[in-house]
Parts: structure tokens; C-alpha cells; sequence
């Protein structure tokens, strides 16, 4: 425990030395006096899954001060990033054109669209998973082709179609038998969380959505991909997710690359007008001041100051003075959906149904047909440990 408080204290620090290795102005790095400093770093740079970002800055850049064992660890990472990557993305071809025979329209999220098309090299993007957008009406036909290729979905409501929208999870996690990877999840809404976001759920217009997709080709296959504004809005709602926070520094050069991909093609004021009208105009402010914060992406301080809130509310400014100090974590961002919530009503209805989610919830959380109250317990205990990183 004494090092996990000692690792959690040395973040700020470990953030300060990767932003300044992975910086276009190539001053001087922060000196560290010891060999457990870089792995700190190290350690830091994994989590934020953005090793492989920073072996080919080192290749690029000589940096002295850098020890040769934190070379050689970097250069690994992007290595056994790049082998995954490509095995994914093959995968991905398979499953795309099984879709298109059987006319299943699928958007291509986050991940493999990142590595495969924003990133200069498909090494440089760690993914864990596939992730797909397909209309609820087509997610039994979808649920049919995975089955036929040895999938199955590890969840309760697999019978369920056409799915629901919840306030809460919108995707089924799709496995073979006995392995972990390759993990396809097939999402039929953009919101998908842990923890309930019933304030801006229902107003995402996911027909909207799907009528702006935009069709590009992928190693050859002409898939959907969605429109450059709702793609840098999915980004900022998925970095604030409360179990991501914008702790991991990738999701912040994900902002950075996508801004930089479309260019000009990327209209500034559909970003604000949709984020206006999907209720994601806070998160957008905050992950894309963040994102020109730390990692200089080019976004214009008009923007910025078009999507300022009209308030930051007391719960607003707890996770502003973390970012500033670098010292987000994981569940930290959930102080920003708890001001989302206005009146002390429905700040404790969301509190307790942040506790204490509808079964199915959180058994699907737990790949479980079955709710037991052991998870329950669980539940008490990941909150209390995001709360103790913050205490």
C-alpha cells in the first residue's frame, strides 16, 4: 500500500516528465535523480497508454537524460502494440465484411478508427477492444453473425432485442469461449457508463447521428465512421467518463489527433451547436481546455470561451483544481456529473443510484446472468477507493 501511495503521489511529477518528452519544443527534461523515478514514469506512461507515443518521440529526439532501460521498455510496448493492433484490425476486416453481406450497417468507434486512420502508424494507438455502433433494430441480426463466428455475449440481456436505451450501459461485450481477446463490443447508443448519465442520455439524437455517419474506406472495405463534430464530441464525453477522468494522457492526444486529421473539415460551430443539444457542452469545455492545456491541441480560445459554462458549479471547480495539478484520476470526473444535477433532490437520487444501480446493470458489469448482493459490496468498494485517491 505504501507504494501505491507513493506511486499516487509521484504522478504530477511523472505527467510533467511525458508531456515534456512528448512536447514539440524540445527543452530541457525535468531532472530525476533516480532509477525508481523513470520507473515511475514508465509505470505512468502505461497507464496513460502512450509508451508507443513516446518510443517514437525518442526516436526522433535524443534525450541524454533518458536511461537506456526506459528506451528499450517504450520500444516493447509499441512493438507488442503494433503485433495486437494489426491482429485486432484483422479481425476487424472479417467482421465488417460479414456485416455488410447480411446489409448490417456498422459505425467504426474510437479505437481502430484512431489507430488504422488518425495515427500516423496503427503501433502508436493501444487498443483493448473493437468497438461498433449498430441501429438497435439490427443488433439481432448483428448478435446472429458474431454467433455464427464463435462469439458470444457475455451478458444477461443477450436475449434481449431490441435492446433498451438505458441511462447507464448501451453495448454488449461479444468473446469466444475461454478467451479474452479478441473483446468486440457492439453499442447501439453513444453513452455507455458504469454510472448512470440520465442528464444528457436521451438527448443524444442518435438518428442524427447516423445521418451525418460518414462512409470512408478501411484496408479496403467501405465503412461508417461518424461525422468529424460528433466524432470530437464522442471523444470528449468518452475521456470524462467517470471510469476514465481524462487520467490516461492518450485521450487527450486523441482529441489533439483528431482535431489535426479532419482540418478544416472539422465545422466548429456543429461542435458547439451539437454539444449544446446533445448536453455535452461541459464536458466538451472541459476536455478540449484540457486537451490545449497539456498537450497543446490547436483549439482557439473563441471555442473555448463559446463553450464555457454559465456556471461552475462547486463540484465543476473540484475537478478543474485536480486537472491543473495534474492529479486527475479515475472516478474523479463523477464530482462534474454529480453538478450536472441540479437541487439537493436530485443530487441524492443520483448519488444513490450511483451506489445502488438497477440489478441487470450491475451484473452485466460482472459478466453475470445472475444478481447477487455480493456485488453490491463490490460497489461500496469501488467508489470508496476512488474516494480515498481523492482524500
Amino acid at each position: 500500500m505504501d507504494g501505491l501511495v507513493r506511486f499516487y503521489k509521484q504522478i504530477p511529477k511523472a505527467r510533467e516528465i511525458l508531456l515534456s518528452l512528448l512536447s514539440d519544443n524540445e527543452g530541457e527534461i525535468p531532472e530525476l535523480k533516480s532509477g525508481k523515478a523513470w520507473d515511475d514514469v514508465l509505470r505512468e506512461a502505461r497507464l496513460s497508454r502512450i509508451s508507443p507515443l513516446i518510443y517514437r518521440r525518442l526516436k526522433k529526439r535524443n534525450v541524454p537524460s533518458v536511461p537506456d532501460k526506459f528506451k528499450k521498455a517504450v520500444k516493447r510496448d509499441y512493438l507488442s502494440t503494433l503485433a495486437f493492433n494489426l491482429w485486432l484490425l484483422d479481425e476487424l476486416n472479417k467482421l465488417l465484411k460479414n456485416f455488410r453481406v447480411k446489409g448490417i450497417k456498422a459505425i467504426v468507434l474510437k479505437g481502430a478508427f484512431l489507430a488504422e486512420k488518425v495515427y500516423p502508424d496503427p503501433g502508436l494507438r493501444p487498443m483493448t477492444d473493437l468497438d461498433l455502433l449498430v441501429r438497435r433494430e439490427e443488433m439481432a441480426s448483428a448478435h446472429t453473425v458474431l454467433e455464427t463466428g464463435g462469439f458470444q455475449a457475455i451478458d444477461q440481456r443477450r436475449s434481449h432485442f431490441p435492446p433498451p436505451f438505458t441511462a447507464y450501459l448501451n453495448s454488449l461485450d461479444y468473446r469466444r469461449p475461454g478467451r479474452t481477446f479478441p473483446s468486440i463490443h457492439l453499442h447501439w447508443h453513444l453513452v455507455n457508463s458504469g454510472t448512470p448519465a440520465p442528464m444528457f442520455t436521451e438527448k443524444v439524437n442518435m438518428d442524427k447521428v447516423w445521418k451525418e455517419a460518414v462512409e470512408i474506406k478501411m484496408d479496403g472495405i467501405d465503412v461508417l465512421t461518424l461525422s468529424p463534430h460528433h466524432m470530437l464530441l464522442h471523444l470528449c464525453e468518452h475521456g470524462l467518463r467517470v471510469r476514465h477522468s481524462l487520467s490516461q494522457l492518450i485521450l487527450l492526444f486523441d482529441i489533439d489527433r483528431i482535431i489535426k486529421y479532419y482540418g478544416e473539415e472539422l465545422r466548429w460551430e456543429r461542435v458547439i451547436e451539437e454539444g449544446r443539444a446533445f448536453g455535452w457542452d461541459k464536458l466538451c469545455f472541459i476536455s478540449l481546455y484540457a486537451a490545449r492545456r497539456f498537450v497543446h491541441a490547436p483549439v482557439r480560445p473563441e471555442i473555448i470561451k463559446a463553450l464555457w459554462p454559465e456556471k461552475l458549479v462547486w463540484e465543476d471547480k473540484i475537478f478543474y483544481n485536480l486537472l491543473k495539478g495534474k492529479k486527475q484520476f479515475p472516478g474523479a470526473s463523477y464530482f462534474i456529473y454529480l453538478g450536472m444535477n441540479r437541487g439537493v433532490f436530485n443530487k441524492i437520487r443520483f448519488i444513490l443510484s450511483t451506489f445502488f444501480p438497477p440489478g441487470p446493470i450491475l451484473a452485466q458489469r460482472r459478466y453475470s446472468s445472475d444478481v447477487k448482493n455480493k456485488y453490491y459490496w463490490d460497489r461500496l468498494g469501488e467508489v470508496f477507493s476512488s474516494l480515498l485517491r481523492f482524500f
